[in-house]
């Protein structure tokens, strides 16, 4: 069963980034920003891969992969607020489900990564504690979906509205 979960969090860890990527591409404008997400994919690949390989021979923690994934990630989402900010694309950020989508990965991706880079220092120190403060990680998944519910809701009200005009 061990053996299924690692197996499957490898999978999963390139996925989520190649989508959580395309999908930050299509929001930004900048040609130089969407060059550079298209090669950090690959490189994000091999990079994992290597993570993967050393941290089988070392027997090293699965973090290091995250948090690399995740500071990745969270780069790009600012890159995008940067872009809200900046060049005023769209003013009304109630309206815009791209607001609430990216301010749900970067509060996830960011705030992940400062949690479990914490987990892993004081699970060697107190496991029953970094327990405890893992459970932090579900607070934020709550937060980060319901952000991405709340966008995919505003883009239907405004498909819906759309429609019927």
């Amino acid at each position: 069963t061990d053996f299924n979960l690692h197996s499957l969090y490898n999978l999963f860890q390139p996925l989520e980034y190649l989508f959580l990527m395309l999908y930050l591409r299509s929001v930004l404008l900048s040609t130089r920003l969407k060059n550079a997400i298209l090669v950090s994919i690959p490189l994000m690949f091999s990079m994992l891969l290597i993570l993967y390989i050393v941290s089988q021979k070392y027997d090293l923690s699965k973090l290091y992969d995250f948090l690399l994934t995740t500071s990745a990630i969270s780069i790009c989402s600012i890159f995008y607020f940067n872009q809200l900010l900046t060049k005023q694309v769209e003013l009304d950020v109630s309206t815009n489900p791209n607001f609430f989508i990216v301010g749900g990965i970067l509060m996830f991706h960011s705030c992940s990564f400062l949690v479990m880079g914490l987990v892993n220092y004081i699970y060697k120190q107190d496991p029953i504690l970094a327990k405890q403060v893992y459970s932090i990680n579900h607070i934020l998944n709550i937060i980060y979906y319901s952000l991405i519910a709340y966008g995919f809701y505003i883009q239907w009200k405004s498909t819906k509205s759309s429609l019927s005009s």
